[in-house]
């Protein structure tokens, strides 16, 4: 099943946000409605195939810190920051196309299988261009225990006009990397209405030349208490950590250094509707610190983010087949960023995501 609309316009994983306002966008798990027609799938056993279309609208495509969003048309030259990126806003197309296949193996035992492809498709920043593929698989250990384990590939993909330091001058270029995210999940049932879902989560993002210093690896860990309040009604709850390592790296004579420590909490309603209609509302805190100790590092030192994201998607069945699907997303990140030429408040930035769109499952 592919949650796509959400995936790409919240992004591949929060965890690996490297600064506020660098352009990285979360993963959103499939809606009530679709999670009901995978359930009955893994009970019949089959194949299940699904293509969808949706129309985002995003506000900050770029995530871009507040004091830069009048800047795309001023310093939009060769060598500077916004070269061949138009912004703030654009519209972007998702086509996506999934399989999944499961087969009970044993008595209340079963097996699954999944492999999905999407493209995301930007009306003004065609550079921004890029697709995800994905294979998944699942196995019940008992009644009440499931394993899983995702991974997740971006083959290529822009990231923003890093800056580089040539002969001391700031000099911007474009960054390019390629992403591997291995997910393993495990859920245990206690009892007919409570159970726990455990993710731990590895992303491994490495940049092009010239930026291979930006390479990142995070470790996020996510641990959720969940209920069923009722047959249509499911609320989860938990904490999560990530760790995030950048080496070090040399930059106008200061020692920079961009890895970070997460924590934060998720909350997480989903609600399966009489008639045909689904939907799910999820809510993130995190606060993010950085591990910079020197001074001059002004992007970095004694540095501390706060950011919220609220995203919700919503799902009608019109037939057996046939889905219209809406999302919908905000996103706001605070800094306290330790440089004195700049107003704390412009660091941070906001996002404003809307969508529509529909799918087919056969």
């Amino acid at each position: 099943m592919i949650a796509a609309a959400l995936v790409a316009a919240m992004g591949v994983a929060r965890a690996d946000e490297e600064a506020a306002g660098d352009g990285v966008q979360p993963t959103s798990p499939p809606s009530a409605q679709a999670e009901k027609k995978e359930s009955e799938l893994d009970k019949k056993g089959g194949v299940l195939v699904e293509a969808d279309l949706s129309l985002v609208y995003t506000s900050n495509i770029w995530r871009e810190q507040s004091r830069r969003l009048d800047d795309f048309d001023s310093k939009s030259d060769p060598g500077e920051r916004f070269e061949d990126m138009e912004g703030p806003a654009d519209v972007y197309a998702l086509p996506a196309v999934g399989i999944a296949w499961s087969r009970t193996i044993a008595p209340k035992r079963r097996v699954k299988l999944s492999a999905d492809a999407e493209f995301v498709a930007y009306a003004r920043n065609t550079i921004g261009d890029y697709a995800t593929l994905e294979v998944g698989g699942a196995y019940d250990l008992t009644e009440r225990d499931h394993v899983s384990l995702e991974v997740e590939l971006i083959p290529r993909r822009f990231k923003e006009n890093y800056f580089d330091d040539v002969g001391g001058n700031k000099v911007f270029d474009r960054a390019y990397y390629m992403e591997v995210t291995p997910e393993l999940g495990y859920r245990r049932g206690w009892g007919h209405h409570w159970f726990t879902e455990l993710t731990y989560e590895l992303s491994l993002r490495k940049f092009e030349d010239p930026f291979p210093h930006r390479d990142t690896t995070t470790h996020t860990i996510e641990l959720l208490l969940g209920r069923k309040l009722s047959d249509r009604v499911t609320v989860k709850l938990g904490p999560e950590v990530a760790f995030a390592h950048v080496d070090h790296h040399m930059e106008f004579g200061a020692d920079v250094d961009r890895s970070h420590r997460d924590v934060g909490a998720v909350g997480d309603l989903e609600v399966n509707a009489r008639h045909g209609w689904a939907g799910e509302l999820e809510v993130e805190y995190k606060h993010k610190a950085y591990g910079s100790d020197d001074p001059l590092d002004d992007s970095h030192y004694q540095r501390h983010d706060e950011a919220i994201y609220l995203d919700a998607e919503v799902e009608k069945r019109m037939t057996h087949t046939w889905y219209l699907t809406g999302l919908g997303g905000f996103t706001v990140v605070k800094s306290n960023r330790d440089d004195p030429t700049i107003d704390a408040d412009d660091v941070g930035y906001t996002e404003l995501v809307f969508g529509v769109g529909g799918k087919a499952k056969f």
